[in-house]
C-alpha cells in the first residue's frame, strides 16, 4: 500500500508539473487553440481592413450607380414604334460631380466593346452634378450583333463599364440574349 501511494504521487506530480495528467495532449491542445483563434483574429482584421479601405476610396472618387432596361418609344405624330434599345441609366449618388468619359461592354474574356461613335446614343463626356442621372441608349440589335461578333452567343453575362474623368470604373453585370435580339424584325 505504501509503495503504491508513493507511485501515485509521483504520476500525479509528473502530470502537474507538464500541465494536466496527460501534460503533452494538453500543452498540445492548448497551443492549436491559440494558433486557431490567432488565425481566426487575423483573418477578421484583414476582412475588416479590406472592407473599410474600399469604402474609403469609394469616398474619395465619385459614387456612380448603374442600371439598364429595355425600351421602346412610340411616335406621337404617327404612332410608329421606335426599335428595341438598352437603356443604360448611370446615377451619381456621390456628394461630388461626376463626368463619364467612356461607357463599355465587357464580354467573358475580357474583351470590351467601346460604345462610342455610331451605337451610342448620347454625348461623352457627360457631367453629373450630384444627384442628377444620365441617360444612354444603344439598339438591341446592333449591340447584339457586336456581342455575337465577339464571340459570344445565347445568353452571355455582360458587364456595362463606365468610366468617370479620374480613371475610376463604375460596373454593372447582366445577361443579354444575343440571339433573340438578333432576331428582331423591328428593325433594319
Amino acid at each position: 500500500m505504501g509503495g503504491e501511494t508513493g507511485r501515485r504521487r509521483e504520476d500525479l506530480s509528473a502530470g502537474a508539473r507538464d500541465g494536466g495528467a496527460d501534460g503533452s495532449r494538453t500543452r498540445s491542445y492548448s497551443l492549436g487553440a491559440l494558433r486557431a483563434f490567432g488565425i481566426a483574429v487575423y483573418t477578421i482584421v484583414v476582412l475588416v481592413g479590406a472592407a473599410l479601405g474600399s469604402w474609403f476610396r469609394r469616398a474619395d472618387g465619385p459614387r456612380l450607380e448603374l442600371d439598364w432596361a429595355l425600351g421602346a418609344f412610340a411616335d406621337r405624330r404617327t404612332g410608329d414604334i421606335s426599335p428595341l434599345y438598352v437603356l443604360f441609366e448611370v446615377r451619381n449618388a456621390g456628394e461630388t460631380g461626376a463626368e463619364i468619359v467612356r461607357l463599355s461592354v465587357e464580354l467573358k474574356g475580357g474583351s470590351r466593346l467601346d460604345l462610342a461613335g455610331d451605337l451610342l446614343e448620347g454625348e461623352l463626356p457627360h457631367a453629373l452634378a450630384p444627384g442628377t442621372a444620365a441617360r444612354f441608349r444603344v439598339r438591341a440589335k446592333a449591340l447584339a450583333a457586336r456581342i455575337r461578333d465577339g464571340g459570344q452567343t445565347g445568353r452571355p453575362r455582360v458587364e456595362l463599364v463606365v468610366e468617370d474623368a479620374g480613371g475610376n470604373e463604375h460596373t454593372k453585370r447582366f445577361r443579354f440574349r444575343v440571339d433573340e435580339y438578333l432576331a428582331l424584325k423591328d428593325q433594319n
